[in-house]
């Protein structure tokens, strides 16, 4: 799970200040052990809650839910939104969709290449 690009949305509050935005992208200790960097960006910002998308390369057990409150953040809703090169869009829990042509293709050619491994870079 730390070679590929997993993908985030997040809804947290209160809004988050730039000092917790930097320790998000830098990484929180949790059990002891810090977290791997991150990608972090506000996609909204409301009075008194902030919608985040996080990108990261680990996959810890609640890593994310875990990170922000270690901040003092609650965690309102969390959703997954893409692996690698496959977006899951509004997937509901439990529920699955076949793979299109080129999600199929671009996953065989990073089996078989290594091309962009853990990148989360997507070619068209």
């Amino acid at each position: 799970s730390h070679e590929y690009a997993k993908v985030y949305r997040v809804t947290v509050r209160p809004a988050v200040s730039d000092e917790a935005l930097y320790n998000l992208r830098n990484g929180i200790a949790i059990d002891g052990r810090k977290t791997a960097p991150c990608e972090v960006t506000i996609l909204m910002q409301e009075e008194g809650r902030v919608v985040l998308e996080f990108v990261i390369h680990e996959g810890r057990n609640r890593q994310i839910r875990r990170m922000c409150e270690a901040l003092g953040y609650k965690v309102t809703k969390l959703q997954r939104t893409r692996i690698m090169n496959i977006e899951l869009g509004g997937l509901k829990t439990g529920a699955y969709r076949k793979l299109t042509k080129q999600e199929l293709d671009e996953l065989y050619e990073r089996a078989e290449t290594g091309k962009n491994a853990g990148t989360g870079t997507i070619t068209q």
